[in-house]
C-alpha cells in the first residue's frame, strides 16, 4: 500500500472517530462547564482579585480531581444502565438510597436558589428588575426541555456551553504576561503571607466549585438517558477529559482577568461576580459587560443540569417514565417534578425578605452531608467485579480515586464544620476551649430529652398497664385514619368519633376525598413498592463494605448531631452558640458556591440587596 492511500484511509478512520466523538460528547462537556456555576463563577473572581496569580496551580491541580471522580459515573452509567440514585437503592438498599435522594433533593433545590440569586444580580447590571429575570429564565429552562428529545436538548445546553466561554477573549484584551501565568500555573507556592485563615477558606471554596454531589448524579443519569453503551466508555472517558480542561480554562482566564483589573480593589464582604463586573465596566465596558453575561449564562446552565439531576433521580427511584425521550403525556410526573423545582426555587428568590444568606449557608453545610456519601458508594460500585467486570477499578484507579475521595471528605468536613463553627479557624485555641463548654451543653440537653422520654414512655405504660389510660380511645381514631388514606376500608364510626363531636368526623371525610389525600394516598403506594423492590441490597457485604459503610453512618450521624445541636443551642442561646460567644462574636455566612463558599457575605434579604 502506498503512502496516498495510507493517508486516504487513515483520513477516512480520523473522519469516522470523529463523527463518534461528536455524536456520544456531550454529558462530560456539560456537566463539567455547567460546574462553572454563579457560586464559582463568584469564587474564580474573588480569587484572582484577591491573591492575583499566584493559586493558578491549585486551580489546574483540581482539574484532574475532577475528571478522575466524573470518569467513574461514565463506566457506572454505561454498564449498569442505572442512574445514580437507582444504583444506591439497588446496591445499599432503603436506608442509604432513601437518605442519598432526599438530601440530593434538598441540596439542588437550595442550589438552585443561589443560581437564581446570581442571574438576577447579573441582569440587574442592565437595569432589569428581577422578577423579570426569573419570569425569563422559567420560560428558557422550560422551553428546552419541551421539545421531548434528549438530542435537542443537548445541544441548547451545549451551546450555553460554548456561551461559557465568553471569558476567554478577555484574558486577551488585558494583555498579561505570558511569563507570569507560567509560573505561578506550574510552580506550587503559596501567596505572600503563607497559609492564613483567609487562603485556607479560599482553597476549600475551589473544591467545592470543583466537584458537587449533583454532578455525580447528573452525569451518570445523562449518561443511562442518551444510551450510552460500553463499547462507548472511551469515548465518554475523552467526554469528560474535554469537559475539565475547559473548566480549568475558564477558571485561569477568570483568575488571570480579575487579578489584573481588580487588583487592589476592597472587596465588601457581599462581594460577588456581578460587583467584579461593575467594578471592571469603568476600565473596559466590554469586558465588563462580557463578565455579567457570563455570570448570567454559568447561573442558567447550573440551574438547567441541577434540575434535571432531582428529576431524573426521583424518577428511577420511584419508576416513572424519566427520559428527555418522552414527551409531556408520556412522563407527567418527571416533568412536573422539574417544573415545580424550578417554579419554587425562582419564587423563593422574589420573596421580600427571604432569608437568603441562611439558604447560602444551608446549601454548604447539607451539600456536606452528602458528598462523602456519595463519593464513598461510587468507590464501591467501581469495586464490585460481579457487577462491573473489566471495567472495575484498577489499583492505580482505586489508589487515585481514594486519595481524591478522602482528601475532598477531609476539605469538605472541615469547612462544613467551620460554617457551623465559625471561630474554629478565625481563633483556634479560643475555639477549642469553647468547644469544650460546647460540648457539656450538648451533653446535658441531651440528658435531659433522654431522660424526659423515658419517663413520659414508663408513665404511660403504667397507666395503660393499671388501666387508667384509654389508649383504645386515643388511638383508634388515629388508627382509623391512617388506614382511610392507605386505602384500607375501615368503620365510618371510628373515625367520625375523632377528637370531639360530629363536626370533625365531617371534615376527616371530606378530607379524604379530596386530591390531596388521593396524592398522599398514591404516594404511599409508591413508597411501599419501592421498599419493597430495593429489600435486599445487590452489592455483596464483605467485611471492607460493611466497615466503610458503618464508618460513614457514623460520620454522618455525627455531624448531623452537630448541626442540630448548633441550631437548638444557638435558639436557645441569642442566636450565639458557645463556642462563637468564646472565640468571636460576628458568625460567617458563606457565599453562593454550590458546597463551599467564596467569600463570607452578609445575610440577603433580597436579590441584589444587602442589610
Amino acid at each position: 500500500m502506498n503512502l496516498v492511500s495510507r493517508l486516504f484511509y487513515g483520513s477516512r478512520r480520523g473522519q469516522k472517530w470523529l463523527r463518534m466523538l461528536c455524536a456520544i460528547a456531550g454529558p462530560g462537556i456539560i456537566v463539567m462547564v455547567a460546574d462553572n456555576d454563579a457560586g464559582g463563577i463568584t469564587t474564580y473572581a474573588v480569587t484572582g482579585a484577591k491573591y492575583g496569580f499566584h493559586l493558578l496551580w491549585f486551580l489546574i491541580l483540581l482539574g484532574p480531581v475532577a475528571y478522575y471522580v466524573q470518569e467513574m459515573t461514565v463506566r457506572l452509567g454505561a454498564v449498569t444502565k442505572r442512574g445514580h440514585a437507582e444504583a444506591i437503592f439497588a446496591s445499599f438498599g432503603r436506608f442509604w438510597g432513601w437518605f442519598s435522594l432526599l438530601d440530593l433533593v434538598l441540596t439542588d433545590w437550595l442550589t438552585m436558589i443561589t443560581e437564581f440569586i446570581g442571574m438576577t444580580l447579573a441582569m440587574s447590571i442592565f437595569g432589569l428588575p428581577p422578577w423579570v429575570t426569573v419570569l425569563c429564565c422559567w420560560v428558557i429552562m422550560g422551553s428546552m426541555i419541551m421539545s421531548g428529545r434528549y438530542w435537542t436538548w443537548e445541544k441548547i445546553t451545549l451551546l450555553l456551553c460554548v456561551l461559557n466561554l465568553i471569558y476567554v477573549p478577555a484574558a486577551f484584551m488585558v494583555h498579561p504576561s505570558v511569563r507570569d501565568i507560567l509560573r505561578n500555573s506550574f510552580i506550587p507556592h503559596f501567596p505572600p503571607g503563607g497559609l492564613t485563615n483567609d487562603l485556607f477558606f479560599m482553597l476549600m471554596a475551589n473544591i467545592g466549585t470543583t466537584i458537587a454531589p449533583w454532578m455525580l448524579f447528573f452525569q451518570q443519569s445523562s449518561v443511562v438517558d442518551k444510551a450510552l453503551k460500553e463499547k462507548d466508555i472511551n469515548f465518554g472517558k475523552l467526554d469528560t477529559l474535554i469537559g475539565a480542561v475547559l473548566t480549568v480554562v475558564c477558571a485561569v482566564v477568570l483568575i488571570v482577568v480579575c487579578g489584573l483589573l481588580l487588583k487592589g480593589v476592597t472587596l465588601t464582604d457581599d462581594f460577588s461576580a456581578a460587583d467584579a463586573a461593575k467594578a471592571i465596566m469603568p476600565q473596559s465596558k466590554l469586558i465588563g459587560t462580557f463578565m455579567a453575561i457570563g455570570f448570567f449564562d454559568a447561573g442558567l446552565l447550573g440551574a438547567v443540569c441541577i434540575s434535571l439531576a432531582s428529576s431524573w433521580a426521583f424518577g428511577e427511584v420511584f419508576g416513572w417514565a424519566h427520559s428527555l425521550n418522552h414527551k409531556i403525556k408520556e412522563a407527567p410526573w418527571f416533568y412536573a417534578y422539574y417544573f415545580f423545582d424550578l417554579l419554587l426555587a425562582g419564587t423563593v428568590v422574589l420573596i421580600p425578605r427571604a432569608p437568603l444568606g441562611l439558604i447560602t449557608l444551608f446549601v454548604q453545610v447539607i451539600a456536606t452531608t452528602l458528598m462523602p456519601a456519595a463519593l464513598v458508594f461510587l468507590i464501591l460500585l467501581l469495586n464490585d467485579r460481579k457487577m462491573m467486570g473489566k471495567y472495575a477499578n484498577t489499583t492505580w484507579e482505586n489508589f487515585a480515586n481514594i486519595t481524591i475521595v478522602v482528601a475532598v471528605i477531609v476539605t469538605s468536613t472541615l469547612y462544613g464544620v467551620s460554617a457551623i463553627f465559625p471561630a474554629i479557624l478565625n481563633d483556634p485555641l479560643s475555639a477549642w476551649q469553647g468547644m469544650a463548654a460546647y460540648f457539656q451543653q450538648m451533653a446535658w440537653s441531651t440528658w435531659i430529652v433522654v431522660s424526659f422520654s423515658a419517663a413520659l414512655i414508663l408513665c404511660v405504660g403504667l397507666l395503660a398497664c393499671l388501666g387508667r389510660l384509654p389508649v383504645g380511645k386515643l388511638t383508634r381514631p388515629l388508627v382509623a385514619l391512617l388506614a382511610r388514606m392507605r386505602g384500607i376500608p375501615v368503620d365510618g364510626a371510628a373515625v367520625s368519633g375523632m377528637l370531639v363531636g360530629r363536626r370533625h368526623g365531617r371534615f376527616v371525610e371530606w378530607f379524604l376525598r379530596t386530591p390531596i389525600a388521593a396524592f398522599f394516598r398514591s404516594t404511599a403506594g409508591q413508597v411501599r413498592l419501592v421498599n419493597r423492590r430495593y429489600a435486599k441490597p445487590e452489592i455483596a457485604t464483605t467485611r471492607f463494605v460493611k466497615t466503610c459503610l458503618v464508618g460513614l453512618r457514623v460520620y454522618l450521624f455525627s455531624l448531623i448531631g452537630l448541626m442540630v445541636f448548633k441550631f437548638v443551642i444557638a435558639a436557645t442561646s441569642g442566636g450565639i452558640s458557645p463556642i462563637d460567644k468564646t472565640a468571636t462574636t460576628q458568625a460567617v455566612a458563606p457565599a453562593v458556591t454550590q458546597m463551599t463558599p467564596s467569600v463570607q457575605i452578609a445575610p440577603v434579604t433580597r436579590a441584589g440587596r444587602t442589610d
